[in-house]
């Protein structure tokens, strides 16, 4: 019997599970980054004014929770008025790019606060959602120095500017550089992470974007490579084994297609062209669509839209689950034999920002929290074995995170990512697509909950 584990963090994340998972090592991750920077020129070596960092750049924690995550919100709600917030001297700093988001710089402090208060709730909510409220973020978004920008580079453009500089990777003139991730971090700057940085791609990444928009990671001893709770019967929950056409998975999150359909949220790479999913005992759990409409990744290529969109939502797939099958919204809990679980309460309440902690849940490794948020907007590659045969494949748009001590494992991928409320209950955060380790170092690439909200029918099962 699957009872309600007894939880001893107020705020958790279950680490993914990965089956036929993608595994990323980054070596040289830590809390701090050091940079240095070598002035223009044509020298072997020189880094045409760009900076070298050791390690992704952090947010204070005490600063993620409160006006930083608040300004993340309202930049990521409103991608064409706004850049990504940074923190300068212990201050947030939001810049206001639009004729729209500039106006507010204008009013009292008290009209600041409620003019952004509402642009942090500038989102669609689908139609019958009543779990998805507006937050009132006033207290939080207080604390936050709004600066008139124009012509700094909004988010939109960020996320845009970091597709480009990553597709460099598709040059044969820097096949050498070995390009394999970028992604947005706590400076709001690219940060672009390559084997070795050779002078044609640092003379041209400054020449094309300049030396201040883009920060470069050099990691030699990167690795990437393909990623089980025993098995679970019905009532099925998420975190749990899941077996695929192509192997062995995690499940992630209980999904209400309609009001009378249940779905259940695993990662797309899991099973790329759709078909049945089982559980380890041979139970027919359900099937993905075979159209594209219900997943957003190819085992060839990687990153696709859902069918009928034009955005790219990371690595998903949506299980539409057989009429016979209890799915209740709850999720494994505690180490790879556990069978406590606790119910799904909420979406988190915004997308990811740098900074941000959360757990991980595997049916290989189990529950994995400590993790911390390096960059958001994240693309990289893989080598993704496929029926036989090895193809690389870019994931695009997804979150990236680190930690120290045990990671996650092959066949975690298609787990949940959370946090645990303090009364106990889950905020849903993403769904594991692939991890890694480098020495004490761990890896985790997830995709943000909010993309199945917006590129999938339905919505999150919550108690």
């Amino acid at each position: 019997m699957i009872t309600k584990s007894k939880l001893h963090r107020s705020y958790r994340l279950l680490s993914g599970s990965v089956a036929a998972a993608l595994v990323i090592t980054l070596s040289g991750l830590g809390e701090n980054s050091q940079a240095q920077a070598d002035p223009g020129g044509n020298g072997k070596g020189n880094h045409y004014g760009l900076k070298l960092v050791t390690a992704p750049p952090t947010v204070d924690r005490s600063l993620v929770d409160d006006p930083y995550g608040a300004a993340a919100q309202v930049a990521m709600s409103n991608p064409d008025d706004f850049g990504f917030p940074t923190v300068v001297d212990g201050i947030v700093v939001l810049p206001a790019v639009s004729d729209t988001a500039i106006a507010i710089t204008k009013h009292t402090p008290p009209g600041q606060v409620k003019k952004l208060n509402s642009f942090a709730n500038n989102r669609k909510v689908k139609a019958g959602d009543t779990k998805t409220d507006p937050a009132d973020l006033s207290k939080r978004l207080s604390h936050v120095k709004v600066t008139a920008a124009p012509g700094t580079h909004t988010v939109t453009q960020m996320f845009a500017l970091n597709d480009q500089v990553f597709d460099m990777q598709s040059e044969p003139a820097f096949a050498d550089a070995d390009i394999m991730s970028s992604g947005i971090d706590g400076n709001g700057q690219v940060l672009l992470t390559v084997r070795t940085l050779t002078d044609d791609l640092a003379a041209t990444i400054s020449d094309r974007f300049g030396a201040d928009m883009v920060v470069i990671q050099e990691d030699p001893d990167l690795i990437m490579t393909n990623l089980a709770r025993p098995s679970d019967t019905a009532p099925f929950h998420g975190g749990a084994a899941i077996v695929t056409p192509l192997g062995a998975c995690t499940s992630a999150f209980i999904w209400n297609i309609n009001s009378t359909t249940k779905g259940m949220l695993t990662a797309g790479h899991c099973i790329p062209d759709g078909g049945t999913v089982k559980s380890p005992g041979g139970v027919v759990m359900g099937t993905v669509a075979t159209d594209g409409s219900a997943d957003s990744y190819s085992g060839t290529t990687g990153s696709h839209y859902f069918k009928g969109s034009t955005t790219y939502r990371g690595d998903l797939a949506l299980v539409t689950m057989t009429a016979s099958v209890q799915v209740p919204p709850r999720t494994f809990t505690g180490n790879s034999s556990s069978n406590t679980s606790v119910l799904v309460g909420e979406m988190w309440s915004r997308t990811p920002a740098v900074g941000d902690q959360y757990c991980t849940g595997g049916a290989v490794s189990g529950e994995l929290c400590g993790w911390t948020i390096t960059t958001v907007g994240t693309d990289y590659t893989v080598q993704n074995g496929y029926y036989g045969n090895v193809y690389t494949v870019t994931s695009r748009h997804v979150t990236a995170g680190t930690k120290a001590g045990s990671c996650a494992q092959n066949g975690d991928s298609g787990g949940p990512v959370y946090t645990v409320r303090p009364d106990g209950e889950i905020a849903a955060k993403g769904v594991i697509n692939s991890g890694g380790t480098s020495g004490s170092t761990c890896t985790s690439l997830f995709t943000d909950i909010y993309d199945a909200y917006y590129g999938l029918p339905g919505t999150l099962a919550t108690a």
